[in-house]
């Protein structure tokens, strides 16, 4: 489980930074980030949600089938429409 979390993040990290000064080079602006300190308390917890499913997604193939865990891991997308609908009272449509 570590080692498939692991690669995932440094995968993402690579892709990141790699986006970031292609970004850069070809805009010839210095980088100045206009992030407010709210803004990035956001970022970080939509960050470790979307970890902490890779996670336990992991731990879940371990203990269940892995038929279960796809199940399981499906509920995860309804259970974030639920969220959203409960915190930020926007309604579910049919369009994404």
């Amino acid at each position: 489980m570590g080692e498939v979390t692991g690669i995932q993040v440094l995968f993402g990290m690579l892709m990141l930074w790699l986006i970031f000064i292609v970004i850069k080079l070809f805009s010839g602006k210095s980088f100045q980030s206009s992030t407010k300190k709210s803004s990035w308390v956001k970022i970080l917890i939509s960050g470790t949600s979307t970890g902490l499913v890779s996670v336990l997604y992991y731990k879940c193939v371990q203990l269940v089938p892995a038929s279960l865990a796809i199940v399981l891991l499906m509920q995860y997308i309804w259970i974030g429409v639920v969220i959203e609908f409960i915190f930020f009272k926007t309604k579910p449509s049919k369009t994404t």
